[in-house]
């Protein structure tokens, strides 16, 4: 599906995340133009092992981690907003404590020898060094929840794309 063409999806993934829906596209649009994957880490503890030692291959299908692209980071349909097990909105968010934090893993499709697919979830085969993806890590107060790190979320993304 083209970036372009389910204008009420990138609404509704706006509103969720309490940004405007033009950044939405941008992270869409930027993400499958440039062949950038995203892979959300619920866990403090699994993010501090990815920081120190990689990404693992070792998904819930066989050997590979999960990485996705374009719509697929916010959204499990193309058709209607869904939001679980997404990138964003399912894997990303996580608690230590009462704290709210929010983790993502990116690099590009070609750097881990994938064939870049627009709005896609994308399987790795292999381990990740450390230096083959950037961490964004958004961390919160015990003040607020989630909603409250989704438009930094965001920025941190943008930041990535356009980097």
């Amino acid at each position: 599906m083209s970036v372009h063409t389910n204008i009420e999806l990138y609404k509704d993934i706006a509103d969720a995340a309490g940004v405007d829906p033009a950044l939405i596209l941008l992270v869409v649009g930027l993400s499958n133009k440039k062949g950038l994957l995203f892979r959300g880490v619920r866990s403090e503890d699994e993010w501090r092992t990815h920081t120190v030692t990689g990404i693992k291959a070792n998904g819930g299908d066989g050997q590979a981690s999960f990485w996705t692209t374009g719509t697929r980071i916010f959204s499990a349909s193309d058709e209607h907003f869904q939001d679980y097990d997404t990138t964003f909105f399912h894997y990303a968010p996580g608690k230590k404590g009462t704290i709210p934090r929010m983790y993502i893993a990116g690099t590009k499709a070609s750097k881990v020898g994938v064939d870049h697919e627009q709005d896609s979830l994308n399987r790795v085969y292999r381990d990740l060094s450390v230096g083959e993806f950037a961490r964004l890590e958004v961390v919160g107060t015990h003040f607020g929840g989630y909603e409250s790190l989704y438009p930094i979320m965001i920025s941190h993304l943008i930041n990535y794309c356009n980097s």
